[in-house]
């Protein structure tokens, strides 16, 4: 009796050994797998960004000026070539956007947040929709 016993009870330590094996197992491929959608996910978040410059221009109809420096987060790296290549018309458009600013507009809530839209929108018509996804203001300067 007592050798059943025995061997009752390896067999039991043997089944929760296989079962842990298992489990493990099991949960470290599921966190490998998880891993890969992490760093995929974060491939996705970087975009490439222009770094254009700073920007001085007299407000509309005004002795104030507007001074900006930003970066503009573009869709892909297709983008941002052209944006490189053509930065003279991405310069253009954003200066149009700047000067075509009233004194009673910069004074608004949210003017920083309209502007970003602003230019995005006057970028994305010249580029195609989709081409400049976010705008980051580094410098904002109204005076």
């Amino acid at each position: 009796m007592a050798k059943n016993n025995k061997s009752l009870l390896w067999t039991a330590m043997i089944v929760v050994l296989v079962a842990a094996v298992i489990i493990a197992y099991y949960m470290a491929s599921s966190n490998d797998a998880s891993g890969q959608n992490i760093a995929e996910k974060k491939t996705e978040i970087f975009m490439p960004t222009v770094k254009d410059g700073s920007f001085v221009t007299n407000l509309k109809n005004s002795r104030h000026f507007l001074k900006v420096t930003m970066v503009i987060e573009v869709a892909n790296s297709a983008i941002l070539d052209e944006f490189t290549s053509k930065d003279y018309m991405v310069n253009d458009i954003i200066v149009s956007v700047l000067s075509s600013k009233t004194d009673e507009e910069s004074a608004e809530d949210g003017f920083q947040s309209k502007l970003k839209n602003e230019i995005i929108s006057a970028l994305n018509k010249k580029f195609g929709e989709g081409a400049a996804v976010n705008i980051y203001f580094n410098e904002f300067v109204i005076q």
